[in-house]
C-alpha cells in the first residue's frame, strides 16, 4: 500500500506565529472550527508537487513513528478533502490557502442556519447523492429491483437527504463562537501583520477552545430553547462592568456553581466505588481529597470572587475526569491489549490530574490567605498602639 499520508512536522503554531510576526505575515493563528492548534508540514511520499507542503489543524493528524523518526498522519476524524485543501508546493502557497479556507469558513458560520447547513454540507450532500446515485443506477438493471426503485424514489430520494440532515443532530454550525469572533475572522488583515488582530485572536483562544468543548448539536439547542441566547451573545458587544444591582445573579451563578461541585463530587465517588484497581482506586480518591479542600474553600462563608475563581474546576477539570473514568471503565469490559494500553493511559492522566486540582486550590485560596494576613497586620498594629497607650 502507497504512504502517500506521511507528513513531517516542519514546524508547530508557536513557530507559524512566530513567522508571522517575523515576516510581517497575517497566518489565521488556529483552527477556527474546533480551537485546535495548527502545524506546517512536509509530504514525504506526495504523488504530486501541489501536495508537497500542508498546514491544517493538530487534531486532523496523529502521531507515528518510522525509523525512529517521528511522523504524523491524517487521523480518522479528519477528512482528506478538508485536509488537503491547504496543501501546495511551497509552504508559503499553503499558508495563502489557509487564511483563505478559514475567512470563508467564518463568512458561512455568520450566515442564516438554512445557508449555514448548505454551505457546511453541500459537498457531502454532492458526494451522498453521486455516490448513492451510481449504486442505485447500478442496481436498476435488474428487473425486480428496477421496479422496487420506480415505486418508491420519493422515500428513496427522502433517505438520501436525510443521511445529511442527521448532522443537524450531531453537530454545532458555529452557535457557540461570538458573533464578534467571527467578524474578526471573516475580515482579517489582507497581507501585513496586525498586533493588535493577532492578540484579540489568541486573547479569545482558550476560551473558545472552552466553548467548542461545550457545544452542543443544532439540534439540541433549539430544543433547549437555548439558540436565541446565543445569538443575542454573539451580538453583544465587549463585556461591560457588572452594576451593583446585579448582585443576586452572582449569587445565583455562586450558588449553580456549589450546586455541580457537590453533584460532581458524587458522581466521581460513585464511579471510583467501580473500578476494582487498587492503584486507580488510589488516584481517584486523591482527586476527591483535593476536590473536598475546593469544596470547603467555596462553601457558604467564601467570598463570590473565590467562588466564582472555581468555575474552571467545575465546568473543565471535573468534566475531563468524569471523561476519563467513564472511558476507563468502558474498557473493563475489553480484553484486548489495545484496551488495556489504553487504560493504562487513563491511569497515568488520572494520577497527574491530582497536581493540577491542587494548582486550582492554591489559586482559590491565595486571595484569602492575603487577606487574613492583612487582617492579621492590621490588629497587631492596633495591639501595639494599645500597649503603647497604655505606658
Amino acid at each position: 500500500m502507497k504512504k502517500w499520508n506521511q507528513f513531517k512536522l516542519l514546524g508547530d503554531g508557536d513557530f507559524l506565529r512566530a513567522y508571522a510576526r517575523e515576516h510581517d505575515r497575517f497566518i489565521c493563528p488556529y483552527d477556527l472550527l474546533t480551537g485546535s492548534d495548527i502545524g506546517l508540514f512536509e509530504n514525504l511520499e506526495a504523488a504530486r508537487k501541489e501536495e508537497q507542503y500542508l498546514i491544517c489543524a493538530m487534531k486532523d493528524v496523529k502521531l507515528g513513528s518510522a525509523k525512529g523518526e517521528k511522523l504524523y498522519k491524517i487521523a480518522p476524524q479528519g477528512l482528506y478533502k478538508n485536509v488537503f485543501a491547504c496543501s501546495a508546493a511551497t509552504y508559503e502557497d499553503a499558508l495563502e490557502l489557509w487564511n483563505r479556507k478559514m475567512q470563508q469558513t467564518a463568512k458561512n458560520l455568520l450566515k442564516p442556519i438554512p445557508q449555514r447547513f448548505l454551505a457546511m454540507e453541500m459537498e457531502g450532500i454532492f458526494i451522498n447523492v453521486l455516490g448513492w446515485g451510481l449504486f442505485v443506477l447500478m442496481l436498476g438493471f435488474i428487473p425486480f429491483v428496477y421496479e422496487f426503485l420506480k415505486e418508491n424514489v420519493l422515500l428513496i430520494i427522502f433517505i438520501l437527504l436525510c443521511s445529511n440532515l442527521e448532522h443537524l443532530f450531531m453537530r454545532s454550525y458555529g452557535e457557540e463562537i461570538p458573533r464578534r469572533t467571527l467578524d474578526l475572522w471573516a475580515h482579517p488583515p489582507k497581507d501585513k501583520f496586525s498586533e493588535g488582530v493577532y492578540g484579540q485572536m489568541l486573547g479569545e483562544w482558550e476560551d473558545l477552545k472552552e466553548r467548542h468543548a461545550r457545544a452542543l448539536p443544532y439540534y439540541l439547542l433549539w430544543k433547549r430553547g437555548q439558540l436565541r441566547g446565543a445569538v443575542e451573545e454573539e451580538e453583544a458587544a465587549e463585556p461591560e462592568p457588572v452594576p451593583v444591582q446585579s448582585e443576586p445573579d452572582y449569587r445565583d451563578y455562586c450558588r449553580e456553581i456549589r450546586t455541580r461541585l457537590k453533584e460532581q463530587l458524587k458522581a466521581i465517588e460513585e464511579q471510583r466505588s467501580k473500578i476494582s484497581d487498587r492503584s486507580v482506586r488510589r488516584y481517584v480518591e486523591d482527586i476527591l481529597k483535593v476536590l473536598k479542600e475546593i469544596q470547603r474553600a467555596v462553601s457558604l462563608g467564601a467570598s463570590d470572587s473565590q467562588v466564582i475563581g472555581a468555575r474552571k474546576v467545575v465546568t473543565y477539570w471535573n468534566e475531563e475526569t468524569l471523561s476519563l473514568l467513564e472511558n476507563y471503565l468502558l474498557l473493563s469490559g475489553n480484553s484486548s491489549q489495545e484496551a488495556q494500553d489504553t487504560q493504562s493511559s487513563i491511569a497515568g492522566l488520572l494520577h497527574e490530574m491530582t497536581p493540577v486540582y491542587r494548582q486550582e486550590l492554591g489559586r482559590l485560596t491565595a486571595g484569602r490567605t492575603l487577606e487574613i494576613k492583612a487582617s492579621m497586620a492590621v490588629l497587631q498594629k492596633e495591639i501595639e498602639e494599645t500597649l503603647h497607650m497604655g505606658k
